[in-house]
């Protein structure tokens, strides 16, 4: 079955990440989804999803990519975004748009995971929160203990538990909230391959840079 892949287009939501940045910030929030989209778009058969803010342009000319409105990343917006996605047959994974350094192979694991047997797979996030979330089908229990991205998902893997559906957690990684973050983001893309996060290191080694002490 065909896997969706659900890119969370919403970041930059830190008013002190957008204030540095100015003008420039629409910028930066278009190269860190763009970047997280080329990572989902190596997952060999996977249908990639782009949910983003009506209000923020995203500029995406791709046609294996589907663009849809994001009303909030609160649970119902999560749920939402799954439950058409588990209509379409195959599990489906919900990722933060702030994710360009993510290694594609965290997320062949999440589908490994869900195409063995798991019910539930997360990747927790460096703070409190979560990366990377996905479920193997529209268990509705599971639907309605999603959390939001910054919410624990203590509750929906309690209702996993109580559904005997196994529970994979991924290694932890982080996404891009604020000036500290970039500045990580900065220093890990210094030892990874060019290939790699290509817009976002466009934006932070031009004028931008300068948001960051660069």
């Amino acid at each position: 079955m065909t896997p969706t892949l659900i890119v969370l287009a919403n970041v930059l939501s830190d008013e002190d990440l957008a204030r540095s940045f100015g003008p420039a910030a629409v910028a930066l929030l278009q190269a860190l989804v763009s970047d997280t989209v080329d990572i989902a778009r190596e997952i060999t058969g996977g249908r990639v999803v782009v949910a983003h803010d009506p209000r923020v342009a995203v500029d995406l000319a791709l046609n294996d990519v589907t663009l849809r409105p994001l009303a909030c990343t609160k649970p119902q917006g999560i749920a939402t975004l799954l439950s058409k996605a588990l209509a379409n047959g195959g599990p489906a994974v919900v990722m933060g748009g702030d994710l360009p350094h993510l290694p594609p192979w965290r997320l062949r694991d999440a589908l490994t995971h869900l195409a063995a047997g798991a019910g539930v797979v997360y990747g927790p996030s460096d703070r409190q929160g979560w990366y990377l979330l996905g479920l193997a089908r529209a268990e509705p229990l599971l639907l309605r203990t999603l959390p939001a991205r910054g919410e624990n998902p203590e509750a929906l893997v309690c209702a996993a538990h109580g559904l005997e559906l196994p529970v994979a957690v991924l290694p932890g990684w982080f996404g891009v909230s604020d000036l500290a973050d970039l500045e990580a983001l900065t220093s890990m893309l210094g030892e990874m391959p060019l290939t790699m996060a290509r817009r976002t290191r466009a934006v932070l080694a031009g004028e931008m840079a300068r948001a960051v002490g660069g």
